[in-house]
């Protein structure tokens, strides 16, 4: 008997309910976090790459030339710290939503078997939750399952970019 049939409104299914929850949240954070740090990366290299020039003709500005290089690639690394830590959550969300699935899907099963009625419907809340999560597994304007590696793989490029071009 799974813990789903045992309790079947009780503590296991409240507890991945909520565990899945949590992760939607944080990966929502996540996304936009990292979202706002290639968006200022990309800002940064841009202005970057437009003052240095001029910075290293006057004398007074030289200064700059390494600090600004330095928090191009603080945030650039940034970035892909925050890409980094949503891709390892979204592994785990995807853990406890096939979980989940399993679990409802077993429970259907067994309930078709035995000839009682199949009137039985997840959850409002599980099924929100679970919407909820696969909506949240998307990057904002970077769709897909590599999102992450193509955010992180353009931030890594201005990266290199910048200091290749300053000194």
């Amino acid at each position: 008997m799974s813990h789903f049939e045992r309790d079947q409104n009780g503590d296991a299914l409240e507890a991945s309910q909520e565990r899945l929850f949590l992760i939607t949240s944080r990966l929502n954070r996540l996304g936009l976090m990292s979202l706002f740090a290639t968006v200022t990366n990309v800002v940064m290299t841009v202005l970057s790459l437009t003052s240095i020039p001029y910075m290293r003709d006057d004398f007074e500005l030289q200064d700059l030339v390494g600090p600004l290089v330095f928090l191009d690639a603080l945030v650039a690394l940034t970035a892909v710290v925050l890409l980094t830590l949503f891709d390892v959550l979204r592994r785990r969300g995807d853990t406890v939503y096939e979980a989940l699935s399993d679990e409802v899907e077993h429970l259907l099963s067994r309930r078709s078997a035995s000839g009682q009625p199949t009137s039985f419907r997840v959850p409002l809340y599980l099924r929100l939750t679970m919407r909820g999560y696969a909506s949240a597994t998307q990057l904002p304007l970077v769709p897909g399952r590599s999102g992450p590696a193509v955010l992180a793989g353009l931030n890594l490029l201005l990266l290199l970019l910048v200091p290749a071009t300053s000194f």
